[in-house]
């Protein structure tokens, strides 16, 4: 059996690799796990319950800091991994994992499923990538890896939306009434590709919800400073969420979802919540798609704010059943790609 690596780099990494760890376990593999202090992601590790080990920071928004931080946290990451027998690496977007492997010569595979994202690393130094078979051959190409790359069947957030089973005591324990109940992500503001214009749409955001009683902002930040702004602001019907809280079941008991990146938008386009995107960056081809369905609107200026529907959402349209099926089908397509890697 093979020994696999797996890096977490941010926050959504640890609910997507939660079910392909267990598969991998399941199936006679030894896993073992680093994670980088960034946001809430080792809240997120220690409350899964896993053992990992946490090496590196996020270095900031500023790009010469950027570089420099990810070649200190390669190099740890390096000696981390230098007298240990790695089959293969695997990440969804690590940087400093796609540099450590290959300085020792270890195998690895990268997902990623946004194209816009800074990808010459990944596609240069990773041994093969996975991306969702929406991107398209088109985009492939345009990308210079049609010949090491490999596709699955779908969105990255169906791979652990088929665990999610919600919790009853929920909404009691975050004081959810009849209210419209709005779950709001700010931008990543660190992030490469970030637009400042996302802010001031979500100053906007902040504006009407405050003028409106029947409305509960639960507010779920990227960082701990992010969290500290937002509080300043002093608002009454936002509540500031300053502790990991299961992601899926707050979006279970959602009405709206209104969010400055892209996997929560997805997360929730893909349980049948209303969802809004104020990501200012390109769009991506999945959420392009999930916009041609009707299943996602973007609001591109403040004025189109006003465009935001708070209201009670409909009933859903999937059943628990369809999520599990579409999970099954994701993890074996992408241990599939693990094994063949190992193998070779």
């Amino acid at each position: 059996m093979s020994h696999v690596w797996i890096d977490l780099d941010n926050a959504p990494h640890v609910p997507f690799f939660a079910p392909i760890l267990r598969e991998l376990e399941n199936r006679g593999h030894t896993v073992e796990v680093t994670a980088r202090d960034y946001g809430y992601t080792l809240e997120m590790v220690r409350d899964w319950g896993r053992s990992f080990e946490a090496i590196g920071v996020h270095p900031g928004g500023n790009k010469i800091k950027k570089v420099v931080g990810l070649l200190d946290r390669a190099w740890a990451l390096r000696r981390w991994a230098k007298n240990r027998k790695i089959d293969v690496a695997v990440s969804h977007g690590s940087r400093g994992l796609v540099v450590a492997a290959r300085s020792l010569g270890h195998p690895s595979l990268t997902l990623y499923d946004y194209e816009f994202v800074q990808t010459a690393i990944f596609n240069r130094l990773s041994t093969r990538l996975m991306v969702p078979e929406a991107l398209g051959p088109d985009c492939l190409c345009e990308l210079g890896i049609s010949e090491k790359s490999a596709t699955y069947p779908g969105f990255k957030e169906e791979v652990y939306l088929g665990d999610f089973e919600p919790d009853g005591a929920f909404a009691s324990e975050f004081g959810l009434d009849e209210r419209v109940v709005v779950v709001l992500r700010p931008p990543a503001t660190t992030a490469h590709y970030h637009n400042s214009e996302s802010e001031a749409i979500l100053d906007g955001l902040f504006q009407r919800i405050a003028a409106n009683e029947n409305i509960l902002a639960l507010v779920a930040p990227r960082t701990h400073e992010q969290a500290e702004r937002i509080d300043r602001l002093g608002i009454s019907n936002v509540q500031v969420l300053h502790k990991p809280v299961d992601g899926l079941n707050l979006l279970h008991h959602a009405d709206l979802v209104i969010s400055g990146g892209g996997t929560m938008n997805r997360e929730a386009a893909l349980m049948d919540v209303p969802t809004y995107s104020i990501f200012m960056g390109r769009v991506g081809a999945l959420d392009r798609s999930l916009a041609e369905r009707g299943r996602l609107q973007f609001i591109r200026s403040v004025p189109e704010v006003e465009q935001i529907r708070f209201e009670k959402k409909p009933p859903p349209v999937a059943s628990a059943k369809d999520r599990r099926a579409r999970a099954g089908l994701l993890i074996d397509a992408i241990i599939h790609e693990i094994e063949s890697i190992a193998r070779t």
